[in-house]
């Protein structure tokens, strides 16, 4: 009793395989030479899927290579391969027993059931030539291409279009605990109120798989201390119970450190908290030079740094200016770090063939700052393609940003893709403890539709 359906199945895929055949080198060669002759594939760096599947009743062949490649200068088309349901016999039979016992297993299993074999082989035959005249010959049927037409599906960012986190997150505190912070040699005593103000941060934060490391310095590193917001009291009572110790400011240790315990896997916000300046340990050119490659260490991950001082006696000019002119870090000139932010994805992508409308979604870590007012404003750099309009300044209550992207020029002289970015600009003055992580986004725009053929026998 197995040995007919097992039969039935190798044979129709056999019959499957000669059909589609026909089919790629009828219909898809066919297909490319009517667009490219009506001028819609001209570029011989055309690089996406013109066409995606093609559809015979309701069977769909999706095509396995890019019916991509044509190239004006020698006239031909490139190779083209049609996937064929007899792929799936590999999971079956090894591609060298499918080669070289194809025939033998056939007639193996006719030798069990050549009556049942007879007529199944027949069923193929002639359904294969059916298809065979239907699409190559026969004068009196016909395929309409006019019934090729581009999916009108939704365009949608690369970002997860629920109201959730991107990734966990990660925070870590370096904490001077040099005497200077409380009051130490006519320094202002500001250590308990810098306790309190990383106690409310922390009590702020309500997801469990978050992470806190605090990195304690004075000199010298002291025990590193990691635990979960699911342990939020632990966290709180440690914080509680820090004390100063004597010792100077190695400010650049502390720093490395940090940077040690960053998780390319989570979103990282790493803090230094510091009423002085870097006086002990390597010279501090050392420290500028570490400040000075943060960007290029982590761009294009989620890792962003603070610099909080907390004091006027910890500003210094070098340290100041390259704060402010690097990426991915920021200047905080106050103790209040219950900082808010704004979470997206760095890289977006977008099909904009059909529909211009986009969809972007972010999370924000505290939304009433919309309800006080806090707005926001997304372009794209100054270009001769593209340029948004029609955006949404806020949030909305699903996480969502909604704008439009105008073409600049006509359809034909747009680039298949173009890589840009999203800026964001807001009120930094206003709301100065609100960051967008990233402050940029990576933005691919797609200019191509993807294209189903369907063919179907016209009436006799």
């Amino acid at each position: 009793m197995l040995i007919l359906p097992l039969l039935r199945y190798i044979d129709n895929l056999h019959g499957r395989d000669r059909e589609y055949d026909h089919l790629q080198n009828a219909i898809c060669k066919r297909l490319l030479f009517d667009t490219v002759k009506s001028g819609k594939l001209n570029r011989a760096h055309f690089a996406e899927p013109y066409v995606s599947q093609i559809k015979v009743g309701k069977c769909i062949v999706p095509i396995r290579r890019r019916l991509s490649f044509f190239y004006p200068d020698t006239g031909q088309f490139q190779s083209l391969t049609v996937r064929t349901i007899g792929d799936c016999l590999r999971f079956f039979l090894t591609s060298y027993i499918m080669k070289q016992y194809f025939y033998l297993l056939v007639f193996s299993l006719l030798w069990c059931s050549c009556d049942n074999v007879s007529g199944i082989t027949g069923d193929v035959a002639k359904k294969a030539s059916s298809l065979y005249d239907e699409y190559l010959g026969d004068k009196e049927t016909s395929v309409s291409f006019d019934s090729i037409k581009k999916s009108n599906s939704p365009i949608k960012f690369s970002t997860n279009a629920r109201a959730s986190k991107l990734m966990d997150e990660r925070r870590i505190y370096l904490v001077d605990l040099t005497r200077s912070m409380e009051g130490y040699n006519g320094a202002e005593d500001i250590f308990d109120k810098v306790k309190e103000q990383m106690n409310s941060a922390i009590s702020t934060m309500n997801d469990t798989t978050s992470e806190i490391v605090i990195v304690p310095f004075t000199d010298k590193l002291h025990e590193l201390y990691i635990d979960k917001i699911a342990n939020k009291k632990s966290i709180v009572d440690y914080i509680a119970n820090l004390k100063t110790r004597p010792g100077d400011t190695n400010i650049l240790d502390a720093w490395r450190k940090g940077a040690s315990v960053l998780d390319s896997t989570k979103i990282n916000y790493m803090f230094m908290l510091t009423d002085g300046v870097h006086n002990t340990g390597e010279p501090i050119d050392s420290l500028y030079s570490t400040l000075s490659n943060w960007h290029s260490k982590t761009q294009g991950k989620y890792q962003f740094a603070f610099y909080v001082l907390l004091s006027p006696s910890a500003k210094e000019q070098e340290i100041c200016r390259i704060v402010d002119s690097s990426k991915q870090m920021w200047l905080v000139p106050s103790m209040n770090i219950q900082t808010d932010f704004i979470v997206g994805n760095m890289n977006q992508s977008v099909n904009i063939i059909d529909n211009k409308r986009i969809k972007m979604h972010l999370t924000c870590t505290n939304p009433e700052i919309f309800n006080h007012g806090f707005r926001f404003r997304i372009s794209l750099p100054k270009n001769e393609y593209y340029q948004i309009i029609n955006a949404s300044e806020a949030i909305d209550k699903n996480g969502d940003v909604f704008f439009e992207i105008k073409k600049l020029k006509s359809q034909e002289d747009l680039p298949i893709s173009y890589r840009t970015k999203i800026l964001i600009e807001y009120d930094r003055i206003k709301f100065p403890f609100v960051f967008f992580t990233p402050e940029e986004y990576n933005l691919n725009i797609v200019n191509v539709g993807t294209r189903i053929m369907n063919i179907k026998q016209l009436e006799r």
